[in-house]
């Protein structure tokens, strides 16, 4: 039951924000603090309605991450602090390759070497690099490693599906900055990063409603 309530709360939120943005988008204020409640409804769903039953270690790992992406939001959103914002959602997916990876530390290794090879042709190809360039680059390869990885080490499809779309959210995130690194003048490629902001929430709460469900047992 509670989860049903959650759901239906966070699909009219889901229809509200996305009518919102393609008919009235001049009313973003608006619909940015819908998106908002939806990950703070994300948050306290783990946080208070869970059934008894779930794996408490699971549960709080997933507590902990969604605590720390509501953190990044508030940070991203409502703060303009981009620093802090981009080291929580690092912070997320260290949560979650926890998740997946408990006592496989061979993957470790192979994140901090794919970390360093970007950091390298980003160093040589940028002057300077700054602060919040280093974190997403950390952020990027522990991302792309996870929904790499859920698809083997998880049998949790709610986990498979919420990371594959954080994913899918977070490339429609680099193609809409695309202009802070190269010129945008084609007509394709700027119809191209117009609906990819769009889709960026279009995406995203899905994949936080979808991690917050992935801690449900699947039999209940």
């Amino acid at each position: 039951m509670k989860t049903k309530v959650f759901l239906s709360i966070e699909c009219v939120l889901y229809l509200l924000f996305i009518g919102l943005d393609c008919f009235f988008p001049r009313m973003g204020e608006i619909s940015m603090g819908i998106k908002y409640i939806g990950i703070i409804l994300c948050f306290f769903y783990v946080l208070f309605l869970l059934s008894k039953e779930v794996d408490k270690i699971d549960a709080l790992v997933v507590r902990v991450a969604l605590f720390f992406t509501l953190f990044a939001d508030t940070c991203l959103i409502w703060l303009g602090n981009w620093e802090a914002g981009v080291a929580s959602f690092v912070l997320v997916q260290i949560c979650y390759f926890y998740r997946l990876n408990k006592g496989r530390t061979k993957t470790i290794l192979v994140n901090v070497i794919l970390f360093g090879i970007i950091h390298f042709i980003v160093n040589i190809s940028i002057v300077e690099v700054p602060m919040v360039l280093i974190l997403v680059e950390f952020y990027g390869v522990c991302l792309v490693r996870n929904a790499w990885d859920v698809f083997f080490v998880s049998q949790n499809r709610m986990f498979r599906v919420g990371l594959v779309l954080f994913l899918l959210c977070d490339v429609c995130v680099a193609l809409r900055n695309l202009s802070m690194f190269v010129p945008v003048t084609n007509g394709m490629v700027e119809l191209a990063v117009s609906v990819a902001s769009v889709l960026i929430w279009v995406f995203y709460l899905p994949s936080q409603v979808a991690i917050a469900l992935s801690v449900v047992r699947e039999n209940e």
